[in-house]
Order: C-alpha cells, then sequence, then structure tokens
C-alpha cells in the first residue's frame, strides 16, 4: 500500500470500525432483584470471610512452594 492510499482509505477504515462496534450492543440482565422482606436477617459474614482467608493461605503456600524448590 503507498502512503497515498492511506488518507484516502481513513475515513472507510473509521466507519468499517464504527459500524463494527455497533453491531453487538449492550445486553441487560432483567433478571428479578431479591428483595428482603421485614424481618428478615443478613447472613453473618464470617463464612464469607474465612472462605477469604483460607484461599488466600493457599495461594500464599502455592507461591512459595514454587518459588522455593
Amino acid at each position: 500500500m503507498s502512503p497515498y492510499k492511506f488518507p484516502q482509505l481513513a475515513p472507510t477504515i473509521f466507519v468499517t470500525a464504527l459500524v463494527a462496534s455497533c453491531a453487538n450492543p449492550k445486553r441487560i440482565d432483567e433478571t428479578p432483584i431479591t428483595v428482603m422482606r421485614n424481618g428478615d436477617r443478613v447472613e453473618s459474614p464470617v463464612r464469607a470471610v474465612d472462605a477469604a482467608t483460607t484461599e488466600a493461605l493457599e495461594a500464599r503456600v502455592d507461591g512459595r512452594q514454587r518459588r522455593d524448590p
């Protein structure tokens, strides 16, 4: 491609990229949202914290084992 052809092709490339980006529209997740009722209680975060702590410790041990033969 000669250097003189690029300025002529630039609008075509721009329009093609614009059409390609518009061809895949974003989708909205329309699933129902869970709503709490009066008297409902939020579960204690202890399980989530324990799971995250365990996962972090396992990742740390795996990293050490890979690093230190």
